[in-house]
Order: C-alpha cells, then structure tokens, then sequence
C-alpha cells in the first residue's frame, strides 16, 4: 500500500468533529455513580506531554492503541488539575487515537472505533477512515493536539473542543 501523508491540519479538524459529534446528550437518566469508565486521573500538572499514544488503563478491557512507529501523537496541555475534565481528556485522547489507529491499519471497521464511538458519531468515523481506505492513504508523522477546553453538563456529558 502506498503511504500518503494528509495535512495534519485536516486530520486534526476532522478528528475534532467526529468527537464532537460522539458528545451527543442521550434521554438516559443520569446516576449519582456515573464514572468515566477506565477513566485514570494524573497529576493535574498541565504540562505538554509527548506520548505514541496514551496508556490505558488496566480496569477496562479496551482495544489496542498502539500506532505505526512513524505515527507519532503529540498531547499538549492536556492536564486540568481537575480529576474529572482529566478524566475525559484522557478518554478523549483514546478516541483520537482509536481513529488514527484504524487510518493507520485500513480497518473501517476497527473494534477501536466502535469501543468509542457510538450512533451517529460511530457512524461518520468508519466513514472518514473509509475515504482513506478507499484513496490507499494512510497517516504518517506527528499529530499535535493542544490546548483542549472541557465543558461538563451535569454527570453524564461532557465536551472536548481544540
């Protein structure tokens, strides 16, 4: 398979939309006991982390992560000091990575991609790694992503933007 590189630029915008779109508010009720599963809090210090990939946690069965070595993903600022938005950030940057992990393996239907996203939002990510799939493209290089900004609503939503 030939290795195209896409515009950095591109795959942030576009990876920022399908989370986005997976931050949807469901009829569920919400529980006082709603935790983000897997979810493991750091040391709040706000420091540019440069990192393959994030590493999961042990408490959840999650899929695996890890990238081509050419692929590199860069989180930037992605500590709160609040346990909970570092929490989401961090489930955030597995489902970014989820989505590289499936362009970089030609898998639009990668068990990473539906581990994260759900409806809609699982939907339109199979369908972005499908374009890449269909156009024998691939990622290669650093991904940077900085400065995210967490909003919560209630126990149960949250939302990332970049």
């Amino acid at each position: 398979m030939k290795r195209r590189s896409l515009p950095v630029a591109a795959v942030l915008a576009a990876t920022a939309a399908l989370l986005l779109t997976a931050c949807g508010s469901e009829d569920e009720k919400s529980s006082d006991n709603d935790k983000i599963a897997g979810a493991d809090v750091g040391d709040g210090g706000g420091e540019a982390k440069a990192s393959t990939s994030p590493s999961p946690s042990q408490d959840v069965d999650r899929p695996d992560l890890s990238l081509p070595s050419d692929v590199k993903e860069v989180f930037e600022d992605w500590k709160t000091g609040d346990a909970t938005k570092d929490a989401v950030l961090k489930d955030a940057g597995f489902s970014m990575t989820a989505v590289s992990r499936a362009i970089t393996d030609s898998d639009a239907k990668s068990p990473a991609l539906s581990f994260y996203y759900k409806g809609t939002a699982l939907v339109d990510a199979v369908e972005w790694v499908q374009t890449f799939v269909d156009n024998d493209a691939s990622i290669t290089g650093a991904i940077r992503y900085y400065s995210p900004t967490v909003s919560l609503s209630g126990n149960k939503t949250a939302a990332v933007t970049l």
